[in-house]
């Protein structure tokens, strides 16, 4: 039986710390949970991360 993947967008604050923790964790994360796909990417340079999300949501 086979099952659909779900796909979670996750998006974080640009910060080299965090970044080293979501590289490392996410792959590792996914070999426990192969029916569930993270797609990570920092946050668009912008005013503030509230404005980078409306933004997202605004243009689909």
């Amino acid at each position: 039986m086979a099952f659909s993947t779900t796909t979670i967008k996750l998006w974080t604050a640009p910060n080299p710390n965090q970044n080293l923790f979501w590289k490392t964790i996410i792959p590792e994360w996914e070999k426990t949970h192969p029916d569930i796909k993270i797609e990570w990417s920092q946050i668009p340079a912008s005013g503030s991360s509230e404005e980078a999300i409306l933004n997202a949501v605004a243009s689909g």
